[in-house]
C-alpha cells in the first residue's frame, strides 16, 4: 500500500488511542510522511528566452524550465505548474529576477486551477529599457488534492515583454 500524507486532524483521529494495539505500521509510516511534509517546486536559473505579447489580460507566467526537489506535490516545468497532491493549508511562493519592456508595470499573482487565488500579487514599474528587478512574493492558501498552482502576469498595456534570469514558485504544506 502506498504511503499517504494526511492533515494534522487525520493524524490525531489515526493515532488518538492505541490501547487496543490498533495503530498498524501503515499508520506510522503515514504518519512519518505526514510529518516530513508535502512540498513542490519548478524554477529557472541563467533563462533568456522572453515571453512576449503580454497586456492587461492576466497570461500564465512560462518561464519554468526545471522540475525542483518535490514529496508530494507534483512540479511540471514544461506546464508551469504544481499540482497540490493532500487537500490541506500551504505556504506558497514565487520569486525571481527578470528585465522587462520600459516604461510597463507588470502584476505577478497566484493562480489556482486558473483562477487568482486573491492571495498574494507583486507588481513592478520598469522605467528604463535596461532595468533588472527582482520581486517575492508568498501567500498562505487552502488548496484541495488534484488542483493546480500557477502564476500568472499582466501587463498595463499591449505588447509588453519580460524575461526572467531566475525564478522559483514553490509550495509546501503547512496544516
Amino acid at each position: 500500500m502506498a504511503d499517504t500524507s494526511r492533515t494534522r486532524a487525520a493524524l490525531l483521529t489515526l493515532l488518538a488511542n492505541n490501547s487496543t494495539g490498533a495503530i498498524s505500521e501503515q499508520d506510522l509510516r503515514d504518519m512519518l510522511v505526514s510529518i516530513m511534509g508535502d512540498y513542490g517546486s519548478v524554477f529557472c536559473e541563467e533563462a533568456s528566452t522572453a515571453q512576449s505579447s503580454l497586456s492587461a489580460t492576466p497570461a500564465k507566467l512560462t518561464c519554468f524550465d526545471e522540475d525542483g526537489p518535490a514529496n508530494g506535490i507534483t512540479p511540471a516545468h514544461g506546464s508551469d505548474q504544481l499540482t497540490i497532491g493532500t487537500t490541506s493549508v500551504y505556504e506558497v511562493g514565487f520569486n525571481g529576477t527578470f528585465t522587462g519592456s520600459a516604461s510597463a508595470t507588470f502584476d505577478f499573482h497566484f493562480y489556482v486551477d486558473g483562477v487568482k487565488a486573491n492571495k498574494g500579487g507583486v507588481e513592478h514599474e520598469f522605467t528604463a529599457a535596461v532595468e533588472k528587478a527582482s520581486i517575492a512574493v508568498t501567500a498562505i492558501l487552502s488548496l484541495t488534492a488534484a488542483e493546480v498552482l500557477t502564476v500568472y502576469v499582466n501587463a498595463d498595456a499591449s505588447s509588453k515583454s519580460v524575461t526572467f534570469t531566475q525564478a522559483q514558485l514553490y509550495a509546501r504544506r503547512i496544516a
